[in-house]
């Protein structure tokens, strides 16, 4: 799961739809399975939310919730 990804998309004020809308998927739940770590995200994928978020990539993928 990733807790940050999940929490800049939240504090973005976007929806899953929104996200899946940005990297290109047809459907919000293929991008739920990819935020859960059911599906792996692609390295285009992966590029544009970087990109849209202006984070370091370990910040937003491998970066383990603070607790």
């Amino acid at each position: 799961m990733y807790w940050n990804l999940i929490k800049l998309r939240k504090e973005n004020n976007m929806t899953q739809l929104d996200m899946a809308q940005l990297i290109g998927v047809k459907e919000y739940q293929t991008y739920g399975n990819k935020e859960l770590g059911k599906t792996k995200f692609n390295l285009k994928e992966v590029i544009i939310i970087q990109k849209h978020f202006n984070k370091p990539l370990d910040y937003i993928f491998f970066a383990e919730e603070s607790i």
